[in-house]
Parts: C-alpha cells; structure tokens; sequence
C-alpha cells in the first residue's frame, strides 16, 4: 500500500468524469487509462515498416 499526497480538486474533477466512487478507484482507473494510452503510443513505431501483408481492399468485401 502507497501514501502519496493528491490535489484534491484534481481527484475531484476526476471522480466526477470517471464516474468512480471512492478515490483508490479513481486513480486506478486512471492508471489503467495511461498504461493503456503508453501502449498504443508503442504500437506507432511499426508504422511505415511494412510489416502487415495483405488486400485492404479484399478486406473490406468479405463483411
């Protein structure tokens, strides 16, 4: 367990647009959010290396 000091009006306006109930889910959910966001950013170094192989237009028929 962590003890760290939070600005007040910053958990507040969180917990109202998260909707979370209690501070600790706040902050969890919102750690959940930036590892999530850190991981997409990740996915951005593959991009223009031509590593995915296949018709997008075929793709996009077989719906």
């Amino acid at each position: 367990m962590y003890s760290i000091e939070l600005d007040e009006e910053l958990i507040k306006k969180a917990m109202a647009v998260s909707g979370q109930k209690t501070q600790q889910d706040t902050v969890h959910a919102a750690l959940r959010s930036f590892i999530k966001a850190q991981n997409r950013k990740k996915i951005l170094i593959y991009q223009g290396k031509g590593i995915w192989e296949g018709d997008l237009n075929e793709m996009r028929t077989v719906r």
